[in-house]
């Protein structure tokens, strides 16, 4: 049976790592955001985009500590990138493999694991997007909670916040969820001194707690909520996505309360949560924003198929369905573009190719990969 585990594990990790060099020639704009800034740290010890304007730009300190650290080593270098999303990648699915496990055969679990990586985080990863290492901390945190470390599951929880704000929800929820407390406080003991540390590089470096980021995104962006729900991958209506929400909702408090799987619950109640909350404020939806709420979804939900009444089981697989068939779609659309060699299967090469088409035609100079930040 191990024997079954390491090659389903060996394929999945192959697939990432073949998707992961084949796709990541499309980083977003935003990853070169984020290194300049790091750059930025690097050489002169400031972490601005522009070395005149103290603004926080970025949105994610811990990944612009990793990005600096990394680029004080092996220089400024772009390239960089790629080989720290697949080690990311690959240590996210690991840990979801031993999440999945709890509640799961060995060789099924990692299976489950596989696909909710192929739908979820991978395409962030190549991207180069601090995501992946978000979730790879959501992730350590939850499987943390399951084997009674509160301390070092508060750690990783609160480090997920310092790579994502969103994160700050799941530190919260995760913290309500700690049974008695005594095993609060240490979890507590634990996040503590990460967000203080937090608190203070904010504090020193802009003179605010949260990045200007966040206040012009919800400026600049004005949706409706059927937008924004659209935005999510949704296809079929802004009212049944509130009705799935809802089930969503019940399937969460429901695994909750089973004492055995309350954490799985509390992640898929977090994923839900962070998706009403996006939806409900009507937030555009950046491509590295929904794996946050899909991926705990997904876990949430596979917790649900493996180990509940047949009720649940059907109602958990129509949930599924409905969430995740445009996901599928794009996971089906990318594999065949890896298997022809065509890069344009890509989910974000498309929106890419028609920006550079319509430059070229104004004659406007481009370049598409920078040699430098």
């Amino acid at each position: 049976m191990q024997a079954l585990v390491a090659i389903i594990f060996f394929a999945g990790a192959s697939y990432m790592i073949g998707y992961l060099l084949f796709y990541s020639v499309f980083p977003a704009d935003d990853a070169y955001i984020h290194m300049r800034i790091a750059k930025h740290m690097a050489l002169y010890g400031q972490p601005y985009f522009n070395l005149d304007q103290q603004v926080a730009s970025s949105s994610s300190p811990l990944w612009l500590l990793l990005l600096s650290t990394l680029f004080m080593l092996g220089g400024a270098n772009p390239l960089l990138l790629p080989p720290l999303s697949i080690v990311i990648t690959l240590a996210l699915f690991a840990v979801l493999s031993m999440v999945f496990s709890r509640y799961a055969h060995p060789a099924g679990a990692t299976a489950g694991a596989a696909l909710a990586m192929i739908l979820g985080p991978l395409a962030t990863a190549a991207l180069q997007m601090e995501t992946p290492l978000a979730l790879l901390l959501w992730a350590l945190s939850l499987l943390l909670l399951d084997r009674k470390r509160f301390p070092a599951a508060g750690v990783c929880a609160a480090l997920a916040a310092c790579t994502r704000y969103e994160m700050g929800l799941w530190l919260i929820l995760a913290g309500l969820a700690v049974p008695g407390l005594h095993e609060r406080i240490r979890f507590g003991f634990g996040a503590a001194p990460v967000m203080a540390a937090l608190a203070g590089f904010n504090l020193y470096y802009f003179g605010s707690l949260l990045p200007n980021t966040i206040r012009a995104k919800s400026i600049i962006y004005e949706l409706q909520f059927s937008e924004s729900v659209a935005g999510t991958g949704f296809l079929f209506g802004p009212w049944l996505f509130v009705g799935l929400l809802a089930i969503g909702f019940g399937l969460a408090i429901g695994l909750i309360r089973d004492h055995t799987r309350r954490f799985t619950g509390v992640g898929l109640l977090f994923g839900i949560l962070l998706l009403a909350l996006y939806t409900g404020r009507n937030t555009f939806l950046f491509p590295w924003y929904i794996p946050l709420f899909y991926l705990p979804i997904m876990a949430g939900i596979f917790g649900v198929l493996a180990a509940s009444a047949r009720r649940q089981q059907l109602i958990a697989l129509l949930v599924a369905i409905l969430l995740l068939w445009h996901p599928n779609s794009l996971m089906l659309n990318e594999a065949t573009g890896v298997l022809t060699g065509n890069r344009m299967g890509f989910r974000e090469a498309a929106p890419g190719y028609v920006s550079i088409a319509t430059l070229k035609s104004e004659q406007c100079c481009i370049a598409i990969i920078p040699t430098h930040l």
